[in-house]
Parts: C-alpha cells; sequence; structure tokens
C-alpha cells in the first residue's frame, strides 16, 4: 500500500474539533482509514504546520479524490490547500515504523483492557533500546475494519519510528512484530500490526 502524508495547516484537534472530525469521516470514506499526527509530533518526518495525515491510497484516482476534498475543505474553512504527497519520496524514504494499539479489542460488556500490562510494555521499549530513530510517540487513527458486522476501529497507539540503514531493517521488526508483540492471545489479541517501511504499509499477522 503506498503511503501519502499532509498536514491541515490550521487545522487542531483541540481547537477545531468539529472540522477535524469532518476530516476523518472523509478520509475514512475515501482511504478506508488514517493515522493522525499531532501538530509538532514527528515535524521531521511530516513537516509543517498543523495536524498531520498518513494515508494508504490504491491508485492514481482515490489521490485525486482526496486532492478534491482537501481542496474543497480548505475554500470552506479558509486554509492553505494540504498537499498529499508520496511519502516514499519526502522525509519519511528513510524511516519505517510500526503501531501497537493501546487497548485490546473490546469485549462482551465493551470494556477494553490495556493491550498489555505494564510489565509487558517495558519490556518490549527494553528490547527495542538502541533501535528507534525517535521517542515513541501517542497518536490517533481509524480503519474499516475487515468486517463489515464490526464497528470502525478507533485506535489511540503508539507509533515506534525506526531508521532504514539496510534492507535488513524491515525486516528485523517484522520479525520483532511476530516474536515480541504477538504472543498466542495471552494479552495481545489484535489480528495484524501496521509496518510502514520507506512509504509503503502493509499488516503483519501472527505466524500460524
Amino acid at each position: 500500500m503506498q503511503e501519502f502524508d499532509f498536514r491541515f495547516r490550521g487545522l487542531d484537534p483541540l481547537r477545531n474539533p468539529e472540522r477535524v472530525e469532518r476530516l476523518r469521516d472523509c478520509l475514512l470514506e475515501l482511504a478506508g482509514g488514517f493515522t493522525e499526527i499531532r501538530p509538532g509530533v514527528l515535524a521531521d518526518l511530516l513537516p509543517g504546520e498543523g495536524t498531520g495525515y498518513i494515508v494508504a491510497l490504491p491508485d492514481q484516482e482515490s489521490l485525486e479524490a482526496l486532492r478534491k476534498t482537501l481542496a474543497r475543505l480548505a475554500d470552506e474553512w479558509g486554509c492553505k490547500v494540504p498537499d498529499p504527497k508520496p511519502a516514499s519520496e519526502g522525509p519519511r524514504r528513510g524511516f519505517g515504523f510500526f503501531l501497537v494499539p493501546k487497548l485490546a479489542n473490546r469485549d462482551a460488556r465493551g470494556h477494553r483492557r490495556d493491550l498489555f500490562n505494564p510489565e509487558r510494555w517495558a519490556l518490549i521499549r527494553e528490547a527495542l533500546v538502541g533501535r528507534l530513530s525517535h521517542p515513541v510517540a501517542f497518536l490517533y487513527g481509524e480503519w474499516l475494519p475487515l468486517e463489515a458486522s464490526r464497528e470502525v476501529d478507533k485506535d489511540a497507539s503508539y507509533i515506534f519510528v525506526f531508521h532504514l540503514r539496510s534492507p535488513e531493517d524491515a525486516s528485523w521488526f517484522e520479525l520483532f512484530i511476530q516474536t515480541q508483540v504477538f504472543d498466542d492471545g495471552k494479552e495481545c489479541d489484535q489480528e495484524t500490526i501496521y509496518l510502514s517501511a520507506a512509504g509503503e504499509g502493509r499488516y503483519v499477522s501472527q505466524p500460524g
């Protein structure tokens, strides 16, 4: 999946919640999901002012539809028009990341526990010491579920960003996800974990 980045100048989830919610709905419809980066967070990888977004698009037609939608919203709100760029051609071409949700899926009562206990989170972070290029950040995202009967996935997630110094780096992190994040359902109940490398995204599943 080819990823595109943009920041929407003048848009802040705290100051413009209604506008942000409307943009989120548009991105969900056009791209099937998004990752939202707060203003000032990961500014070297997503330069510019305002709230940042990462979306994965299947084709040129989807990109043009996104650009038209952003232009319409920007005109309505009196903002500068964002310009989605291929992540593979921007600052993120030398980086990768993966996302781990903070919370598990809802149980029968609708409750969501922490995906991992504090000790497990600490072990994951300890295992990644020296391998991450940025401090672990907290962000928001939404994705359309694979099963039509489920609600839209809305997750606050941790983002783990790393340098891509060699082709083996992405493979190392994929193996890390398979062996250190997935745990045969003991705590991690996720079907997939999103992994991005040089602007190309994919879903990693537990082996077997």
